[in-house]
Protein backbone atom coordinates (compact mmCIF):
# COMPACT_ATOMS: atom_id res chain seq x y z
CA UNK A 1 0.00 0.00 0.00
CA UNK A 2 2.83 2.33 0.98
CA UNK A 3 4.58 1.72 -2.39
CA UNK A 4 1.16 1.94 -4.29
CA UNK A 5 1.06 5.72 -2.43
CA UNK A 6 4.56 6.34 -3.08
CA UNK A 7 4.12 5.54 -7.06
CA UNK A 8 0.83 8.09 -6.93
CA UNK A 9 2.91 10.71 -5.69
CA UNK A 10 5.55 10.73 -8.07
CA UNK A 11 3.02 10.14 -11.32
CA UNK A 12 1.23 13.56 -9.24
CA UNK A 13 4.90 15.22 -9.60
CA UNK A 14 5.98 14.28 -13.54
CA UNK A 15 2.62 15.52 -14.19
CA UNK A 16 2.49 18.91 -12.03
CA UNK A 17 5.77 19.13 -13.57
CA UNK A 18 4.66 18.22 -17.43
CA UNK A 19 1.80 21.32 -16.62
CA UNK A 20 4.50 23.92 -15.36
CA UNK A 21 7.28 23.15 -18.49
CA UNK A 22 4.31 22.89 -21.28
CA UNK A 23 2.63 26.48 -19.81
CA UNK A 24 6.26 27.55 -19.34
CA UNK A 25 6.80 26.73 -23.15
CA UNK A 26 3.55 27.94 -24.16
CA UNK A 27 4.98 31.57 -22.79
CA UNK A 28 7.99 31.28 -24.01
CA UNK A 29 6.90 31.03 -27.60
CA UNK A 30 3.75 33.50 -27.49
CA UNK A 31 6.46 36.41 -26.25
CA UNK A 32 9.24 35.23 -28.67
CA UNK A 33 6.85 35.80 -31.84
CA UNK A 34 6.75 31.98 -32.42
CA UNK A 35 3.68 30.18 -31.48
CA UNK A 36 1.05 29.37 -34.30
CA UNK A 37 -1.94 27.73 -33.75
CA UNK A 38 -0.48 24.28 -34.61
CA UNK A 39 1.90 24.13 -31.99
CA UNK A 40 -0.90 25.87 -29.17
CA UNK A 41 -3.24 22.90 -30.26
CA UNK A 42 -0.14 20.75 -29.74
CA UNK A 43 0.51 22.20 -26.07
CA UNK A 44 -3.22 22.40 -25.50
CA UNK A 45 -3.26 18.34 -25.69
CA UNK A 46 -0.36 18.06 -23.51
CA UNK A 47 -2.06 20.17 -20.88
CA UNK A 48 -5.75 18.47 -21.37
CA UNK A 49 -3.71 14.46 -20.54
CA UNK A 50 -1.41 15.94 -17.65
CA UNK A 51 -4.14 17.75 -16.03
CA UNK A 52 -6.38 14.57 -16.30
CA UNK A 53 -3.43 12.53 -15.04
CA UNK A 54 -2.53 14.98 -12.30
CA UNK A 55 -6.71 15.64 -10.82
CA UNK A 56 -7.49 11.93 -11.33
CA UNK A 57 -4.33 10.75 -9.09
CA UNK A 58 -4.74 13.88 -6.63
CA UNK A 59 -8.35 12.53 -6.06
CA UNK A 60 -7.44 9.42 -5.90
CA UNK A 61 -5.70 10.23 -2.53
CA UNK A 62 -7.88 12.29 -1.11
CA UNK A 63 -11.13 10.20 -1.07
CA UNK A 64 -11.93 8.73 2.07
CA UNK A 65 -15.01 6.44 0.97
CA UNK A 66 -16.02 3.97 -1.17
CA UNK A 67 -19.28 6.59 -2.23
CA UNK A 68 -16.99 9.11 -4.01
CA UNK A 69 -15.63 5.86 -5.90
CA UNK A 70 -17.22 6.65 -9.25
CA UNK A 71 -15.67 10.34 -9.20
CA UNK A 72 -12.18 9.15 -10.73
CA UNK A 73 -13.92 6.86 -13.34
CA UNK A 74 -15.87 10.29 -14.70
CA UNK A 75 -12.80 12.24 -14.30
CA UNK A 76 -11.12 9.81 -16.81
CA UNK A 77 -14.03 10.18 -19.00
CA UNK A 78 -13.88 14.02 -18.76
CA UNK A 79 -10.39 14.21 -20.07
CA UNK A 80 -10.72 11.61 -22.47
CA UNK A 81 -13.43 13.45 -23.78
CA UNK A 82 -11.91 16.54 -23.54
CA UNK A 83 -8.95 15.24 -25.67
CA UNK A 84 -11.07 13.54 -28.43
CA UNK A 85 -12.58 16.95 -29.31
CA UNK A 86 -9.09 18.62 -28.91
CA UNK A 87 -7.63 16.43 -31.50
CA UNK A 88 -10.56 16.50 -33.65
CA UNK A 89 -10.36 20.38 -33.79
CA UNK A 90 -6.84 19.98 -34.51
CA UNK A 91 -7.62 18.13 -37.69
CA UNK A 92 -10.48 20.56 -38.69
CA UNK A 93 -8.21 23.98 -38.07
CA UNK A 94 -5.15 22.41 -39.57
CA UNK A 95 -6.03 19.86 -41.83
CA UNK A 96 -5.12 16.46 -42.16
CA UNK A 97 -1.76 14.97 -41.60
CA UNK A 98 -1.18 14.38 -45.61
CA UNK A 99 -1.99 18.33 -45.78
CA UNK A 100 0.51 19.02 -43.60
CA UNK A 101 2.61 17.25 -45.19
CA UNK A 102 2.21 18.80 -48.34
CA UNK A 103 2.50 22.32 -46.82
CA UNK A 104 5.82 21.64 -45.70
CA UNK A 105 7.21 20.02 -48.69
CA UNK A 106 5.90 23.31 -50.75
CA UNK A 107 7.42 25.51 -48.25
CA UNK A 108 10.97 23.70 -48.77
CA UNK A 109 10.15 24.21 -52.81
CA UNK A 110 9.90 27.83 -52.11
CA UNK A 111 13.08 28.38 -49.86
CA UNK A 112 15.18 25.69 -52.28
CA UNK A 113 13.71 28.13 -55.03
CA UNK A 114 15.39 31.45 -53.27
CA UNK A 115 18.52 29.56 -52.64
CA UNK A 116 18.82 28.54 -56.04
CA UNK A 117 17.72 32.51 -57.28
CA UNK A 118 20.29 33.82 -54.99
CA UNK A 119 23.08 31.24 -56.28
CA UNK A 120 21.74 32.71 -60.16
CA UNK A 121 22.57 36.20 -58.99
CA UNK A 122 26.40 35.10 -57.62
CA UNK A 123 27.14 33.25 -60.71
CA UNK A 124 26.00 36.57 -63.03
CA UNK A 125 27.79 38.89 -60.85
CA UNK A 126 30.92 36.90 -61.20
CA UNK A 127 30.78 35.78 -64.49
CA UNK A 128 28.40 38.42 -66.29
CA UNK A 129 26.16 35.72 -67.98
CA UNK A 130 23.60 33.34 -66.90
CA UNK A 131 24.16 29.69 -65.94
CA UNK A 132 23.21 27.21 -68.55
CA UNK A 133 22.03 24.64 -66.26
CA UNK A 134 21.44 23.94 -63.10
CA UNK A 135 24.24 22.11 -62.64
CA UNK A 136 26.69 25.08 -63.54
CA UNK A 137 26.26 26.18 -59.91
CA UNK A 138 27.83 23.70 -58.76
CA UNK A 139 30.58 24.75 -57.04
CA UNK A 140 33.22 21.82 -55.40
CA UNK A 141 34.82 24.53 -52.64
CA UNK A 142 31.88 26.19 -50.89
CA UNK A 143 30.35 22.61 -51.59
CA UNK A 144 27.11 24.22 -53.12
CA UNK A 145 24.66 22.05 -55.11
CA UNK A 146 21.33 23.23 -56.65
CA UNK A 147 18.41 21.64 -54.10
CA UNK A 148 16.40 19.21 -55.80
CA UNK A 149 12.53 18.81 -55.27
CA UNK A 150 11.99 17.77 -51.70
CA UNK A 151 9.18 14.94 -52.24
CA UNK A 152 10.15 13.48 -56.11
CA UNK A 153 13.84 14.67 -55.77
CA UNK A 154 13.50 15.96 -59.39
CA UNK A 155 15.55 18.72 -60.47
CA UNK A 156 13.66 22.17 -60.43
CA UNK A 157 13.10 23.95 -64.20
CA UNK A 158 15.49 26.28 -65.07
CA UNK A 159 14.96 28.68 -68.35
CA UNK A 160 17.00 31.70 -69.05
CA UNK A 161 14.92 33.96 -71.15
CA UNK A 162 17.18 36.30 -71.71
CA UNK A 163 20.66 37.98 -71.23
CA UNK A 164 19.45 38.75 -67.55
CA UNK A 165 16.51 36.91 -67.25
CA UNK A 166 15.15 33.30 -66.10
CA UNK A 167 12.34 30.61 -64.81
CA UNK A 168 12.14 29.06 -62.16
CA UNK A 169 9.73 26.39 -61.99
CA UNK A 170 8.21 23.72 -59.22
CA UNK A 171 5.25 22.10 -59.01
CA UNK A 172 3.28 22.93 -55.53
CA UNK A 173 0.48 20.46 -54.06
CA UNK A 174 -1.34 23.95 -52.27
CA UNK A 175 -1.77 27.29 -52.89
CA UNK A 176 -0.02 29.81 -50.74
CA UNK A 177 -3.14 31.06 -49.31
CA UNK A 178 -3.96 27.79 -47.61
CA UNK A 179 -0.29 27.97 -46.01
CA UNK A 180 -0.59 31.21 -44.71
CA UNK A 181 -3.93 30.25 -42.93
CA UNK A 182 -1.81 28.77 -40.28
CA UNK A 183 -0.76 31.93 -39.19
CA UNK A 184 1.00 33.01 -36.00
CA UNK A 185 -0.68 33.94 -32.72
CA UNK A 186 1.54 36.14 -32.05
CA UNK A 187 3.17 39.30 -34.25
CA UNK A 188 4.10 38.27 -37.50
CA UNK A 189 7.57 37.98 -38.85
CA UNK A 190 8.50 36.98 -42.26
CA UNK A 191 8.16 33.49 -43.10
CA UNK A 192 10.03 32.71 -45.86
CA UNK A 193 13.65 34.42 -46.13
CA UNK A 194 13.58 36.75 -49.07
CA UNK A 195 16.13 39.32 -49.25
CA UNK A 196 14.67 40.91 -52.76
CA UNK A 197 11.13 40.83 -51.22
CA UNK A 198 9.61 39.72 -54.49
CA UNK A 199 6.61 37.57 -55.01
CA UNK A 200 6.64 33.79 -54.70
CA UNK A 201 2.78 33.29 -54.59
CA UNK A 202 1.29 30.07 -56.27
CA UNK A 203 -1.28 28.46 -57.05
CA UNK A 204 -1.26 24.37 -56.86
CA UNK A 205 0.30 22.66 -59.78
CA UNK A 206 3.22 23.98 -61.87
CA UNK A 207 4.18 27.27 -61.68
CA UNK A 208 7.20 29.51 -62.85
CA UNK A 209 8.19 32.66 -61.38
CA UNK A 210 10.10 34.73 -63.91
CA UNK A 211 13.21 37.21 -62.76
CA UNK A 212 15.48 39.58 -64.09
CA UNK A 213 18.71 40.66 -62.98
CA UNK A 214 19.55 44.32 -62.44
CA UNK A 215 22.96 44.95 -63.84
CA UNK A 216 23.13 48.10 -61.86
CA UNK A 217 22.40 46.57 -58.52
CA UNK A 218 24.31 43.13 -59.16
CA UNK A 219 27.02 43.99 -61.81
CA UNK A 220 30.68 43.82 -60.65
CA UNK A 221 31.92 47.52 -59.10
Amino acid sequence: MAIRKWLIYLTIFAAALTIIIDLITLLYNFLGGELTLRFALKVLVVLIVASGIFGYHLFDIRRDDARDSLRPKQLAWLVSALLIVAIGASFFIIGSPAGIRARKFDEQRLQNLQLIQSEITNYWSQKENLPTVLDDLKDSISGFSPPNDPETGKEYEYEPTGPLSFNLCAIFRTKTQERNDDKKISPPAARFYDPYQQNWSHDVGRVCFARSIDPERYGKP
